[in-house]
C-alpha cells in the first residue's frame, strides 16, 4: 500500500499492516501512541470462581456504604417501633398499626427505644469496620491466585502447546521477521510448522479453535471472550513490551507540530477535521473513499496498526500503524516519540473437565440493591418464623392458615416488653452471622477453590509440549521473532511456527476463533484481542526483550514536517490541522475515513 502515499490523498495512515523493507523507507515508527497488551489466553482446565472479596471493595468512607447502614438502621428502627410499641387492642390490623404511627399515645419510652437504637447503629458500624478492615488486609496477604503452569514462550514451545495468534499484525510481523535462533523466530517457526491452525483472524474462529482444542494458547493482544470464566490469563513475562503506534510520515512538514504523547489533550478538538484512510494492503481498488468522523473514544488506538503505502505517491502526511521498527522503515519514519506499550499475552482455551465449584458468597455484591433486597426479605422471613414461633402461644396448632391468621390478627397475651430485647439479639446475630459467612465465604474461596494451573507457563514449556502456537501474521511482534537471533527462544518459537503442520498464523479475530472451536488446545500470542466469551479462555501476560515500536511516523523529505508539533498546543485553535490527510489502512477493506480526535 505505500504506492498509496504518493497520490497525496491522506495525511495519516493507520492500518494493520506488517512491517516491511518498502514501508520502512516512507514511515518513522518513532513515535508509539499506544501500548497495546499482549497476553496468553487458555481455556480454564475447570471452573475458577472469581478472586473476590466483597469487604475488599467496601470503602466505609463512601457515601453508598453509609447509605445502605442508614437503611438497615431505619428499617430496623421501624420494627422496633412497631414491636415496643405496647398495643392495649385486642388485635393488630395492618390499618391499625398506620393509624398508631400517626396519632400513637405518649406512652412509649422514647429514652430505652432510643438508647436501643444508639447501641444498634454502634454495633453495626462496629462490625462493618472490622470486617472491612480485616477483609482488606487478609485479602491482601492471603489471596493468591495459583501459579500458572508456563511462565514463558519457551515453555510453551518446549511442552508443544497449540499456540495460537493473530495473522498479520505488529505481533506476527515482529516474529515473522526475527531473527534466526532468537525466541521469537522459534515461535514463528513453531507457528508456521505446527500441524494444527496457528493464526487466526477473528475472535469467532478463536473461539472456534478452543471449542476444538482446549489445550490451545492464543498469544496475542487481549480479547474479549466470553463467558469469561471459561478462559484465564497465563502471567507469561516477555522480553519487552510491544508498542502499538502511528506513524508520521518522516521529512513531514508538520513534524514539530505532532506529539501523540499529549493524547490526554483529546477533548480539544485538535483532531476534527483530519483525514485519514482505511485500505486493505491486499486490496487492488483503493479508490472508494469514505469520510467518517473518528473520534478518540473509538477502541481503534489501542490497535491501531500501520500501513504505509500512501506516502510513496504523497498521499498522506501521518501514518498510524503497529509495525515493528526495521532497517528499511527507519530510512522513511522518526520513531523518536513512543508514547504507550502494551506487553503481548498468551490465550487458551479453559477445559471443563471438572464441575464447576461455586461459592453463593462470592457472588453477593453489597452495592446492588438486589442484594440488599433478598437479603432484607430473608431476614424479614426469619423474623416473621421468629415472632410466629417464640413471641406468641399458639394454642390452634401449627397449621399454616391459623399461622397467617394470627400473624394478622394475633392475641397479645405475652407481655410485648419482651420481644424487642429478643428480637435485637436475634436481629444482631443473624446480621453477625451473614457478615461471617459472607467475608469467610469470600476468603475461603478465593484461598481454597481454585482450578488446575494452566497447561503451559512459559513459551518453552509451549515448545517442548509441542502445543499449537498461533501468532498474527505480519506484526510488530511476528516480525520480531522473525527477526531474532538465531539459538535464541524467540527464533525458537519462529522456527516452531513457520514449521508447524498447522495453521500458525492468524490475519483476523475471527480466524483465531475458528481455530479455538477447532482446536481447543491452541495457544495464541499476540497482542490482546477482544474475543467473546471471555470468560472461555485464559489469559496470561508476557514481555518482550526489546520493544516493539509501532509509532505515528513523519514522513522523510516531507514540506510539513517542521510544522507539525503537538507540544505548540498554542496553535491548536490556529486550524492547522484542518486539512491533514490521515490514512488507516486495514487488510481486506478499502475506505477512506475523516478523523476527529
Amino acid at each position: 500500500m505505500a504506492e498509496e502515499v504518493s497520490q497525496n490523498k491522506a495525511d495519516l495512515i493507520l492500518s494493520p499492516l506488517s512491517s516491511t523493507h518498502k514501508r520502512e523507507k516512507l514511515i518513522d515508527y518513532s513515535m508509539a501512541i499506544t501500548e497495546n497488551q499482549l497476553v496468553l489466553i487458555s481455556k480454564k482446565t475447570t471452573f475458577n470462581p472469581p478472586l473476590l472479596n466483597i469487604w475488599v471493595y467496601f470503602d466505609p468512607f463512601k457515601s453508598m456504604v453509609w447509605l445502605v447502614m442508614i437503611s438497615v438502621v431505619i428499617v430496623t428502627s421501624f420494627m422496633l417501633f412497631v414491636m415496643n410499641f405496647e398495643v392495649k387492642s385486642i388485635c393488630i390490623l395492618f390499618t391499625h398499626i398506620l393509624a398508631l404511627l400517626i396519632q400513637r399515645p405518649l406512652d412509649l419510652d422514647l429514652t430505652q427505644t432510643s438508647s436501643k437504637l444508639l447501641q444498634l447503629f454502634i454495633a453495626i458500624w462496629a462490625l462493618f469496620i472490622f470486617v472491612t478492615y480485616n477483609g482488606n488486609l487478609t485479602s491482601t496477604m492471603t489471596i493468591q491466585s495459583p501459579p500458572p503452569e508456563i511462565d514463558t514462550l519457551e515453555e510453551i514451545l518446549a511442552q508443544k502447546r497449540h499456540l495460537v495468534m493473530w495473522r498479520s499484525t505488529v505481533l506476527t510481523d515482529r516474529y515473522e521477521n526475527a531473527s534466526k535462533g532468537t525466541l521469537k523466530n522459534r515461535v514463528w517457526e513453531y507457528l508456521i510448522n505446527a500441524d494444527y491452525q496457528s493464526f487466526i483472524t477473528s475472535s469467532d474462529e478463536l473461539m472456534d479453535l478452543f471449542q476444538k482444542d482446549p489445550r490451545l494458547i492464543y498469544f496475542g493482544e487481549v480479547l474479549e471472550l466470553t463467558p469469561i470464566t471459561d478462559y484465564e490469563f497465563i502471567p507469561v513475562k516477555f522480553e519487552s513490551k510491544a508498542i502499538l503506534a502511528f506513524g508520521l510520515a518522516k521529512e513531514s512538514a508538520i513534524r514539530c507540530l505532532f506529539d501523540y504523547r499529549l493524547l490526554k489533550l483529546r477533548n480539544l478538538g485538535i483532531f476534527h477535521k483530519l483525514y485519514y484512510k482505511w485500505i486493505d494492503p491486499n486490496a487492488r481498488d483503493v479508490a472508494n473513499m469514505e469520510v467518517y468522523p473518528f473520534g478518540f473514544e473509538n477502541v481503534v488506538f489501542p490497535f491501531a496498526v500501520l500501513g504505509v503505502g500512501e506516502l510513496f505517491n504523497d498521499e498522506a502526511d501521518i501514518i498510524a500503524s503497529t509495525l515493528s521498527v526495521t532497517t528499511e522503515r527507519n530510512k522513511v519514519i522518526d520513531f523518536s516519540i513512543a508514547i504507550l506499550g502494551n506487553p503481548p499475552v498468551l490465550v487458551t482455551k479453559l477445559l471443563q473437565d471438572l464441575p464447576p465449584v461455586m461459592n453463593l458468597w462470592v457472588y453477593f455484591d453489597p452495592f446492588t440493591w438486589e442484594a440488599w433486597l433478598a437479603l432484607a426479605f430473608a431476614i424479614g422471613i426469619l423474623l416473621l418464623a421468629f415472632l410466629c414461633l417464640s413471641s406468641f402461644e399458639i394454642r390452634l396448632g401449627p397449621i399454616l392458615s391459623q399461622i397467617l391468621g394470627l400473624l394478622i390478627q394475633r392475641q397479645m397475651e405475652l407481655p410485648f416488653i419482651q420481644i424487642p430485647a429478643r428480637l435485637l439479639h436475634f436481629y444482631i446475630a443473624l446480621l453477625a452471622l451473614f457478615v461471617f459467612t459472607a467475608y469467610n465465604g469470600n476468603l475461603t474461596s478465593t484461598m481454597t477453590v481454585q482450578g488446575p494451573p494452566p497447561g503451559v507457563e512459559t513459551l518453552e514449556e509451549i515448545l517442548a509440549q509441542k502445543q499449537h502456537l498461533v501468532v498474527w501474521r505480519s506484526t510488530a511482534i511476528s516480525d520480531r521473532y522473525k527477526n531474532s537471533l538465531p539459538g535464541t527462544i524467540k527464533n525458537q518459537i519462529w522456527e516452531y511456527l513457520i514449521h508447524s503442520d498447522y495453521q500458525s498464523f492468524i490475519t483476523s479475530a475471527e480466524d483465531l476463533s475458528d481455530l479455538f472451536q477447532r482446536e481447543p488446545r491452541i495457544i495464541y500470542l499476540g497482542e490482546r484481542l477482544d474475543v467473546y466469551p471471555s470468560f472461555d479462555f485464559h489469559f496470561t501476560e508476557v514481555e518482550f526483550e526489546p520493544k516493539a515500536y509501532s509509532a505515528f511516523g513523519f514522513q522523510k523529505d516531507s514540506d510539513i514536517k517542521c510544522m507539525f508539533d503537538f507540544q505548540l498546543l498554542k496553535l491548536m485553535n490556529l486550524g492547522i490541522f484542518d486539512k491533514l490527510r490521515i490514512k488507516w489502512l486495514e487488510e481486506g477493506k478499502a475506505a477512506s475515513k475523516r478523523l476527529t480526535l
